[in-house]
């Protein structure tokens, strides 16, 4: 799970690559290196997350090799707090907006079957909405506001979708394919600017691609291929993100990256190493 902007970043719940072992461990990040913040009470991973570094949210996830959770928990900056639970125990749904407006979409309930529900969070409860997704699936991720939402790829059992879908605070439709089908990316930024980046295809990704609202393009890829890595939410834009942590199938990754797209075309979209995680 991960919050926060490219100089105000949070990073928690985190597994394991094959998810055998949990931390409840959080992360901050300034920009330029990263420091302790408080504990969670439930180690978990693969949670819907969203907000800053000072109001996040960490909603459902999973906390053992097969068992799941439906706790949300908050964050205000130094220590979590006990929110009101998510609809159900569930794990890999996705999550976005800020503390107090989020939204989360998916996931998986257990067995070899995922829900297509859209559920939203005041900072207290959590309340079922009528819309929900054309394709179920879990182990992906989201970017946007509560009533401007999107995302991307995921697991469709049983194989990754290239499905984009867009929110727009009653019900979601088609938006323009993403280039692979794919799992375990992350995005970063709004509906009409998003950002996604790593994840596994046939084989773990660095590359990214960049959505104005219907199609997506091409942007420079990072150092480093893997899946589920930390990435900038509220405040974080396609201009302005970071990849922290992540997994390549044959162990985890404490790395950093950051992104940075400059207005002026001279300057090219760039990924650049930063302090580990």
């Amino acid at each position: 799970g991960s919050a926060g902007t490219q100089t105000a970043g949070l990073v928690f719940a985190m597994g394991n690559g094959p998810n055998t072992s949990f931390s409840a461990a959080t992360y901050e990040y300034n920009g330029s290196g990263w420091s302790s913040g408080g504990d969670m009470s439930t180690a978990k991973s693969l949670t819907a997350a969203g907000g800053t570094q000072t109001a996040a949210y960490a909603a459902a996830g999973q906390t053992g090799s097969s068992t799941y959770t439906n706790n949300t928990e908050e964050y205000g900056g130094t220590s979590w707090t006990a929110g009101g639970n998510y609809p159900g125990p569930m794990r890999g749904p996705a999550g976005t907006g800020p503390q107090t407006a989020a939204i989360a979409f998916g996931g998986s309930p257990g067995g070899s079957g995922d829900t297509n529900a859209t559920n939203y969070y005041d900072g207290s409860a959590w309340t079922a909405q009528s819309g929900t997704l054309s394709i179920a699936r879990n182990f992906f991720d989201g970017a946007g506001t509560q009533t401007a939402a999107i995302t991307a790829g995921g697991w469709q059992n049983p194989d990754n979708t290239n499905s984009t879908e867009e929110w727009d605070g009653s019900s979601w439709t088609a938006g323009g394919n993403y280039p692979a089908a794919i799992r375990g990316l992350a995005l970063s930024g709004t509906q009409t600017e998003t950002l996604g980046f790593g994840g596994i295809t046939t084989t773990y990704v660095a590359t990214a691609f960049e959505y104005n609202g219907s199609t997506w393009s091409s942007k420079p890829s990072m150092a480093t291929a893997r899946r589920n890595s930390g990435r900038a939410n509220v405040g974080g834009t396609a201009s302005s993100t970071f990849a922290a942590g992540g997994f390549d199938g044959s162990g985890d990754y404490s790395i950093t990256e950051e992104f940075n797209k400059s207005a002026n075309v001279i300057t090219a979209a760039a990924w650049a190493s930063a302090t580990a995680s």
